[in-house]
């Protein structure tokens, strides 16, 4: 569980950032469609119906939503149509002889409205107009969204709220931080890639805050610094505790060079095998088209294979990070006991300037994606040139078909 400690009146501060996006009372409507083709796509939908962001949900997407900006800002519909679009374009949609289920597209709304009912019927509609103008034999289904909890889990995970402050938002709110949260990290496509931006973010704000602390009692007397060297000290261990996890999670991860990084490609080229494969199975007849098939088989068999060894990489490097969060936990334990033996004549310096230390606080988040973005330029741009790559390859493949 992510923790924020010495809080110094922050929490009330971002509480009241989310009801001031979309109000704490009776709030207009917003949404998360889901659209999961395998590709598997994300968008958050505002009260007028536009789509105010798109993510990738998984590998596959990433792909086909590499450089497609401009589904941002289309009313829900019509987003839902481009990325069926795009998924018949780069194969993952397949034309030719095939039966209707094994083209499905399934889609999701979460809330119980008429107004998102609504939403889900008018994508459907629109959808089954794109199969039946393109002579593609396909199917519409609306599943289940997210639960409440579920989607809390998924604004943990994608903000820098605690569970504690999630847990207090009502549906509109938690989907409002879900969509700031996508809207900040719209450059990152890749999922690891977004977590690590988070975990990452989350350590540097609570170290800003823990340090704040500390210049206040610097800044009171020489022999307050003195005798609090304790909890300087324990700043010190903690921000080496944080920045020593937010490198090996990014190595281990996130790194184009890492080995589930390596396997992650691999996938991505498996899956290019396959597709091509599955277009070849749709124009063929007879003997030929029974080899084909085959080779089908035998191609997904070797993808399920990389995707368990995908799953068992993603496992052991995060067992490899288990000791790593357990010095930071310890160095915010260790914070936390300073922080509560401080007098009241400290506290209550923290109190009045609370205002300033927030305005600071908020000049670190601002600046923060800039600052990773620069930390990983190089990582971020070789992720984008390989999608980019791979979803060029795939329409050429399509088209030459």
């Amino acid at each position: 569980m992510k923790k924020q400690i010495l809080a110094l009146c922050a929490s009330a501060a971002m509480l009241t950032s989310v009801c001031s996006f979309g109000g704490c009372s009776k709030a207009a409507e917003n949404t998360r469609m889901t659209v999961d083709i395998n590709p598997s796509v994300e968008l958050m939908v505002d009260k007028d119906n536009k789509v105010i962001s798109v993510t990738a949900l998984n590998d596959d997407a990433a792909v086909i939503l590499q450089g497609e900006a401009s589904i941002v800002g289309k009313e829900s519909d019509d987003a839902v149509k481009a990325i069926v679009s795009l998924a018949t374009d780069t194969g993952y949609i397949v034309k030719g002889e095939v039966s209707a289920d094994e083209n499905t597209v399934k889609i999701s709304v979460s809330g119980d409205t008429k107004w998102a009912k609504d939403l889900a019927k008018d994508a459907e509609k629109k959808v089954n107009q794109f199969f039946k103008d393109s002579g593609i034999a396909g199917t519409v289904e609306k599943v289940d969204a997210l639960t409440s909890d579920a989607l809390k889990a998924l604004a943990e995970k994608n903000s820098t709220y605690t569970k504690e402050e999630i847990a207090e938002m009502n549906d509109e709110q938690v989907l409002k931080v879900i969509a700031l949260g996508r809207v900040e990290t719209a450059q990152l496509l890749s999922n690891d890639m977004r977590e690590a931006y988070f975990a990452a973010k989350t350590h540097e704000i609570s170290f800003a805050k823990s340090d704040a602390t500390w210049k206040v009692i610097q800044q009171m007397n020489a022999g307050y610094a003195m005798l609090y060297a304790g909890y300087g000290a324990a700043i010190q261990a903690y921000g080496t505790a944080i920045q020593s996890l937010d490198d090996m999670r990014y190595s281990l991860l996130v790194d184009p060079e890492s080995s589930y990084q390596k396997l992650l490609t691999q996938m991505r080229e498996k899956k290019m095998e396959i597709i091509k494969k599955k277009v070849e199975v749709t124009i063929s007849v007879g003997d030929v088209k029974v080899t084909a098939e085959a080779d089908l088989s035998a191609l997904e068999k070797a993808y399920d294979a990389l995707y368990t060894q995908l799953e068992n990489a993603g496992k052991q490097a995060n067992d490899s990070l288990t000791s790593l969060i357990s010095a930071m936990t310890k160095g915010q334990q260790a914070l936390q006991a300073q922080y509560d033996k401080l007098p009241s004549d400290i506290t209550s310096a923290l109190s009045d300037k609370a205002q300033e230390l927030e305005d600071d606080l908020n000049k670190t988040k601002d600046a923060y994606f800039d600052a990773f973005e620069k930390a990983h330029a190089d990582d971020i741009k070789a992720m984008n040139d390989a999608l980019e790559q791979m979803k060029k390859d795939l329409i050429a493949s399509i088209s030459a078909a």
